[in-house]
């Protein structure tokens, strides 16, 4: 959630920044604005824009320090299992490498089949 009002006010920021200079785009094209009072916007804005910067990096830091929490051993993730976790950890891998070897060797299987009709195609008084 600190990630999304982060990027949040970072855009806003950008939002202003850009209003900021579509303003003096008007200004140098003969808008209504006054010199004095255009360099007053700019330097609102442009203030504006680092605020929300400055923000945007100090809750990225405080995101990140939360992310960097203490991490747990292995061991201590096991410790608590018995003989039916142990079981149950041991057929998930075992399925697992199964159903990561079902794919290339559907692959081999489908390559074996379409060499054996391509021959049968350009061949066809074998039969």
């Amino acid at each position: 959630m600190g990630q999304l009002v982060a990027e949040e006010t970072a855009k806003r920021g950008e939002l202003q920044y850009a209003q900021a200079e579509e303003g003096l785009k008007q200004h140098e094209a003969g808008g209504d604005y006054d010199d004095g009072e255009m360099v007053l916007q700019q330097k609102k804005l442009s203030r504006a824009a680092a605020a929300a910067k400055k923000k945007k990096d100090h809750l990225m830091k405080k995101l990140h320090k939360k992310e960097n929490r203490k991490t747990v051993p292995y061991y201590t993730l096991y410790k608590y299992a018995d003989w039916i976790d142990a079981v149950l950890m041991l057929v998930g891998s075992l399925a697992a490498v199964v159903d990561g070897l079902i794919f290339p060797a559907m692959f081999l299987i489908q390559t074996k089949v379409i060499n054996a009709l391509s021959t049968l195609q350009s061949q066809p008084n074998q039969l």
